[in-house]
This record gives structure tokens, C-alpha cells and sequence, in this order.
């Protein structure tokens, strides 16, 4: 028969190893694996039916994103909170997305900006709940896929959307020890809706600052409290 005048398209075949990455991230997404557990090799490969090597690349890449630890001998677990580290993974947080919001902002309509000042409103009414899981996805996931979805540069929002899931997972797990800052909660997501009503990208910058603790010049914001774990 005559050949084909046009190239058949090349069929995108994933990897083992990505396939164990995002089961195993998922599992620790939805708590099936809990904070501090062990990760053991031999039950994973039983769980998934893949070898033991592409699961290792995929433990270690998890390593490199923040979901787990991997000591000595090659024990894994997952990450457990961390009262120093999630200071800093907020404030993570609040350089990648803020990013985002500056870039987002300005393109987006009166309509969207309308929609985004709901969202908003979600998260004011989970901080005055005192609900912490219910703010962290209010402003972490559902908030934060506004801004991506919106968002004209697809480079950065490529960056912020493989570097937040870890961020927001580790801020999460951290949320039941941590006593938050109610009133720099109210303060900085009341000033948002208001940055997002006229438009006024220098105020949700100021916002996003007072949020996540970023450095402002003439300001100290109060460190987190941490709660005793319940026995």
C-alpha cells in the first residue's frame, strides 16, 4: 500500500516510576498513608505490582518535592509537622503564589474579580469558623486554582503548580498543632477582597505579605503558636 503521507502521532507512554509517584502521592494526599508512617518497600511493590526500582525513583522524587523523608538505610516516611519548617513552607507558599496573584490580577474582568472575591469570602468564613482544614482549602487548593486558572503566564503557573501541592500538604498536616492568627487572618483576607473589588494590585501585594508572613519593611509579624498534642 502507498505510505502514509502524514506522520502518525507518538503515543506519550508513561513511566513505572510515574506511575508509583503519583499513587503513592495521591495515598498521602488522602490520608491513606498518615504523617510519620513508614513507607515499606516491599508492601508498596505488593500494593502497586511494580519492581522495586522504579519505586524507589519514585520515593525519591517525592523526597525532592517534600512528601516524604528518606533516612538511613533507606527507610521512608511520611513527613511529619514540623514547627520550623512550616514557617518557612508558608512563606513558600506566599512567594510562589503571590507570583501568581501579581500576574493574575490585572488580567482578570470585573466578572472574574467577582468570582474571586467569593472565594475570598470562603476563606474569611472558615477563618471565623476557627475551621483550619476548611481554610487551608479554601485558600490553598481552591483559591490558589483561581489564581493558576486565570493566570496568563502559563510558565509560572507550570512552577506554581508543581511546587504547592507539597507546600499545602505539609502546612496542612501541621494545621491541628497550630494555633493561628486569627485577627492577621481576618486582616489580610478582609484587605484582599477589598484589593480584588478595585483592582488594586499594590494592596492584595501588601495582603499576601501580611497572609503568609513575607518580609515587609517596618513590620515584625507574631510568630505561630503551637498547641501540646493531645495524649
Amino acid at each position: 500500500m502507498p505510505a502514509p503521507t502524514t506522520r502518525r502521532p507518538v503515543v506519550k507512554r508513561r513511566l513505572l516510576k510515574d506511575e508509583a509517584h503519583d499513587a503513592i502521592q495521591a495515598a498521602i494526599l488522602d490520608g491513606t498513608f498518615a504523617p510519620g508512617e513508614k513507607l515499606d518497600d516491599n508492601a508498596l511493590t505488593q500494593w502497586l505490582g511494580i519492581s522495586r526500582s522504579p519505586i524507589r525513583e519514585a520515593l525519591n522524587l517525592l523526597a525532592s518535592e517534600g512528601f516524604v523523608e528518606i533516612q538511613a538505610q533507606s527507610s521512608t516516611s511520611v513527613v511529619s509537622p514540623d514547627p520550623e519548617q512550616v514557617e518557612q513552607d508558608a512563606q513558600a507558599y506566599g512567594a510562589v503564589v503571590g507570583g501568581v496573584l501579581r500576574l493574575t490580577l490585572p488580567a482578570l474582568s470585573a466578572a472574574e474579580r467577582a468570582e474571586g472575591v467569593a472565594l475570598i469570602d470562603g476563606c474569611l468564613a472558615a477563618v471565623q469558623r476557627r475551621d483550619r482544614r476548611g481554610y487551608i482549602e479554601a485558600a490553598g487548593v481552591h483559591f490558589f486554582e483561581f489564581l493558576l486558572g486565570h493566570c496568563p503566564n502559563r510558565v509560572v503557573a507550570g512552577i506554581a503548580r508543581g511546587a504547592v501541592p507539597s507546600l499545602v500538604f505539609r502546612i496542612r498536616i501541621a494545621s491541628e498543632l497550630r494555633i493561628p492568627n486569627g485577627e492577621l487572618l481576618r486582616s489580610g483576607w478582609t484587605r484582599m477582597r477589598d484589593a480584588f473589588e478595585t483592582a488594586d494590585l499594590m494592596l492584595a501585594d501588601r495582603s499576601f505579605a501580611e497572609l503568609y508572613r513575607m518580609p515587609v519593611p517596618g513590620v515584625e509579624w507574631t510568630p505561630a503558636r503551637w498547641e501540646t498534642p493531645a495524649k
